[in-house]
């Protein structure tokens, strides 16, 4: 008996413990909360113009304080940039190995590789 009561007792403690701390941790006031997701967005931004691995590890950083609802829309953003920096980067590589070695498989994946870039900018224009 004495035993089935020091289980409860210790039960009801740990869960006091955990809803405790996690009351603590999940009260944000709405003003720092508006001020987290202007940050989020300030950093993306930056990420998008600096395309550097500091930049977007800040802004990924930044985005996971956010709640699911808002952190979505910014995940997806810096997803597609993320594609878009490889695909670059993809393209440069090819057309440099096409100046270098002039073949023509070498100057057609160049090409491919540019037009999907293209491609690629082109519908991220038509959405803005």
């Amino acid at each position: 008996m004495k035993k089935k009561i020091y289980i409860i007792s210790l039960i009801v403690i740990v869960g006091l413990l955990i809803g405790g701390t996690t009351y603590y941790y999940l009260q944000i006031s709405p003003t720092n909360y508006n001020q987290t997701k202007h940050q989020v967005k300030k950093s993306l931004q930056t990420a998008m113009v600096m395309r550097t691995d500091v930049s977007i590890k800040e802004a990924d950083n930044l985005i996971d304080k956010l709640s699911t609802k808002d952190r979505r829309p910014m995940e997806t953003k810096l997803s597609e940039l993320e594609s878009l920096i490889k695909m670059l980067t993809k393209a440069s590589d090819l057309v440099t190995l096409a100046e270098t070695v002039r073949t023509e498989s070498n100057y057609l994946k160049a090409q491919s590789a540019v037009a999907k870039l293209i491609l690629q900018f082109y519908h991220r224009i038509r959405r803005f």
